[in-house]
């Protein structure tokens, strides 16, 4: 009797101890999450897929771009769905730079049937060719002319673009629970893709080497144009303030270049490795621009045009002769077309020596009746207390005066358009608006082409 009691005493005990261990559960247990398969790297981000498609949608009508239906939120849910890829939940994507270069990207998404995804890979090697090979024991999918490779596990496919595929691969596939990098760690907890489809964080050794902590993106879009909010982070308080307005100049039909701003720059002197002030010498540097000579002169105000043609009637003396055939100098005017240039700086008292310095270095000429700074076209310089102007039309066009703060300049035939909004104590709050025609009739057939 004693012996059958201890016997079943120990199999309750054995019981006890099997549902509190659960050993069934232990490799569950220790098997990453999604979230823990992020790969680390310096730009992160995510995106509402199926919203972005959405409002993208009115792009693709707008600019009347072949297979646009294939485009919308119904065909990319259903062909998502069938290859056992969860696009209703956000998708996770990556990129490394170097030097402002972009080395390479990816995207992570989450997988409800990974029994369908190769069914997906064979569909889309019908048309981009996809060789398979083992990494890891593991196979993987590699397509050698774009360099783009997928991999997959239970709950997450990987799409990648660039050369450092395994170690890229390394990370995801051996991620451990609860390791999640701490970059995607703060980000994720920091940021919702409210009001955005959207959004993504920067943080790198180029922007660190600045002084620069992370710049923040939110992507919107209309019809015709991308916008994107960015939140730009400097590790110290910012030395500038904006001011409330400031002369500018008005874009005209053939404007190439035009920046209007308005700032109280007094304390940049104080702080010589202001971010500001690193770009500025790093731009400078090429020239031996005088970079400290200009803050100690510069107000903070700068109005900028570039771009069309402009006019001015330049005086010269011909010899000619008279009746009696004797020599004489007669007076006379020439119409010259130039490129169409005009800068206003605002300028305390001690801009003559800043004109100085710029004279030595051979940066400001004056190589005849007009100035060039380089190789500038012939300008003409207008002098006051407060200001200085050089332009290439006869007559000095005073600015007006707006509250706007923005740099607009133009590259392929497409004019990008920076706005830089608003100050925090260590944050600049700006955008960057993309118009898509030009873009779109460069990379992408249209109907209409």
């Amino acid at each position: 009797m004693r012996k059958k009691l201890a016997i079943i005493f120990a199999l309750a005990l054995l019981f006890a101890a099997v549902l509190v261990i659960r050993p069934w559960e232990s490799e569950k247990a220790d098997e990453p999450r999604f979230f823990d398969r992020l790969p680390d790297a310096d730009i992160i981000g995510k995106t509402d897929l199926l919203a972005l498609t959405e409002s993208l949608e009115q792009t693709t009508y707008h600019f009347r771009i072949p297979f646009r239906e294939f485009l919308t939120r119904e065909f990319v849910l259903l062909q998502s769905k069938s290859f056992g890829i969860d696009v209703q939940k956000p998708v996770y994507f990556f990129a490394n730079e170097t030097e402002w270069n972009l080395n390479d990207f990816g995207a992570m998404f989450h997988v409800k049937d990974s029994s369908l995804i190769t069914k997906g890979i064979n569909r889309l090697s019908s048309v981009v060719k996809f060789t398979d090979t083992l990494i890891y024991d593991q196979k993987i999918y590699h397509n050698n002319a774009s360099k783009v490779s997928i991999a997959y596990g239970k709950d997450w496919l990987m799409v990648y673009c660039g050369d450092d595929f395994k170690r890229t691969y390394h990370d995801v596939l051996f991620a451990k629970k609860n390791e999640i990098p701490p970059n995607w760690r703060t980000f994720l907890n920091q940021t919702k893709l409210e009001g955005s489809s959207v959004v993504a964080k920067w943080s790198s050794k180029d922007l660190d080497a600045y002084g620069l902590n992370a710049v923040d993106v939110r992507l919107q879009n209309d019809s015709s144009s991308l916008t994107l909010h960015s939140q730009v982070h400097q590790n110290d308080s910012i030395a500038i303030k904006l001011l409330d307005s400031g002369p500018s100049y008005g874009q005209q039909e053939f404007t190439k270049t035009l920046a209007n701003l308005h700032m109280d720059v007094s304390g940049l002197q104080d702080h010589p490795d202001d971010p500001l002030v690193l770009i500025m010498k790093q731009i400078a540097q090429k020239i031996s621009f005088p970079v400290q000579d200009f803050l100690t002169s510069w107000q903070g105000s700068v109005a900028f045009r570039q771009g069309g043609l402009q006019t001015y009637s330049e005086k010269y003396i011909e010899s000619e002769l008279d009746d009696n055939f004797n020599v004489t100098e007669v007076v006379k005017y020439k119409t010259i077309k130039l490129p169409g240039f005009s800068l206003y700086l605002s300028m305390n008292e001690n801009y003559p020596d800043f004109l100085d310095r710029l004279k030595v270095k051979g940066i400001l000429t004056k190589p005849d009746k007009r100035y060039r700074l380089l190789f500038s076209p012939p300008l003409a310089l207008q002098e006051d207390e407060s200001a200085i102007s050089l332009h290439t039309a006869t007559y000095y066009e005073k600015p007006d005066t707006t509250t706007s703060n923005s740099v607009l300049f133009t590259y392929q035939k497409t004019p990008y358009t920076f706005h830089l909004d608003s100050l925090g104590a260590n944050t600049y709050f700006c955008r960057f608006q993309i118009p898509l025609e030009q873009l779109v009739q460069s990379y992408i057939p249209t109907d209409e082409f």
